[in-house]
């Protein structure tokens, strides 16, 4: 376990709430799990909730990016590349 108390883990998942509160009208339909790493004890709530923000951002930019290429778009490049 990262974080070991009870009081630390709450205070970690208030903060993840918080963050997917903050961005769920564009993660309609996702289900997302939310680990923790060695240090996680040692950042600030503020340091805490950017990086938050900065991992939903960039899950809702490659949603955003795969939602407009169909499935076979980059092979379909790949093949007409070739001479």
């Amino acid at each position: 376990k990262h974080l070991k108390r009870a009081v630390d883990r709450n205070h970690f998942k208030r903060q993840a709430r918080e963050a997917f509160r903050h961005h769920q009208q564009q993660l309609v339909g996702f289900e997302l799990i939310v680990m923790t790493r060695p240090g996680i004890r040692n950042i600030s709530a503020e340091q805490l909730r950017d990086g938050l923000d900065q991992c939903l951002n960039r899950v809702i930019r490659r949603a955003m990016t795969s939602s407009q290429k169909t499935p076979n778009e980059g092979k379909l490049e790949e093949k007409r590349a070739e001479p």
